[in-house]
């Protein structure tokens, strides 16, 4: 469901003569998935997918992988709703759901792995930002362009766009944001080069300094 290749053959878009009964192991000895170095029609230079269906293969590129992160770590495939509860001291929900099959709300999500007491908010450089927009950007294809997620969990910098001659021959993740597709890949890498030389967005595992640090 969610990977590319062909059969051994080449003709066909799928493994002719799999047999599920006898284990996932089996597909290999009649399917080749697709890879980004041998077929670069299906990814960005980068190695993002350019359309969905391939979140798997993103997936194996990832530090996730890496680790045994799989998809039903995040992904409940049972469940059609993902409930966004309220914000407490008096804030509204901004949703009462979002059609997802995902365990929790967006950042929720991924901080409820990534809970070190370092984390702070400050990673990132917007207060519009979350882990989710910087790090998995809407740059496949599903009916138009760019509207899945990445899975590689990577960060798409705009100066790889500049270096491949433009957002339309590999976009990033600051294009991919609504605030920022209209501006040019220079000027959000100029951008991105003025924060780091302000110490922003900071590094992970310093957004919070020690106590006798912070006087």
């Amino acid at each position: 469901c969610h990977t590319r290749g062909r059969d051994k053959t080449g003709k066909y878009a799928y493994p002719v003569a799999y047999q599920d009964h006898k284990g996932y192991g089996n597909i290999r000895l009649y399917f080749n998935e697709a890879t980004p170095g041998k077929d670069s029609e299906y990814f960005w230079p980068s190695g993002e997918s350019r359309y969905s269906n391939q979140q798997y293969l993103d997936w194996k590129q990832s530090e996730h992988a890496k680790v045994g992160v799989v998809c039903n770590t995040c992904h409940n495939v049972h469940k059609s709703k993902t409930t966004l509860v309220s914000t407490g001291a008096g804030g509204p929900a901004l949703l009462d759901s979002i059609i997802s099959k995902t365990r929790l709300f967006e950042d929720r999500l991924c901080k409820s792995c990534h809970t070190t007491v370092q984390y702070r908010s400050a990673h990132r450089i917007h207060t519009f930002g979350s882990c989710i927009r910087c790090h998995m950007p809407k740059v496949a294809r599903i009916g138009e362009a760019g509207d899945a997620h990445s899975h590689t969990f990577r960060f798409m910098f705009p100066q790889d766009s500049i270096k491949m001659g433009g957002v339309e021959k590999q976009p990033n993740a600051c294009n991919a944001c609504h605030h920022h597709k209209d501006a040019s890949p220079e000027t959000l890498a100029a951008f991105l080069e003025a924060a780091k030389n302000a110490d922003m967005p900071k590094p992970f595992t310093v957004h919070q300094r020690p106590k006798e640090f912070q006087k």
